[in-house]
């Protein structure tokens, strides 16, 4: 189990990632805060929600504070 292995809890962890299909759909499962980087202003969906949207590194800051 993944949390486990990482011996912190799910509301600690905040996964920061381009792929949509690989990282960002999946991590649901898992309850971490996740943040796509949506460099190509693809459409997301409300189905994956709550999921935070930047279009790059650089709005990453932004959410230490949050």
């Amino acid at each position: 189990h993944l949390f486990k292995t990482i011996d912190r809890d799910p509301s600690l962890i905040t996964h920061v990632a381009q792929g949509w299909e690989y990282d960002i759909m999946p991590a649901k499962q898992y309850g971490v805060r996740r943040i796509w980087v949506n460099r190509y202003g693809f459409p997301g969906s409300d189905f994956y929600q709550p999921y935070h949207e930047i279009q790059d590194l650089s709005m990453l800051p932004d959410f230490w504070d949050t």
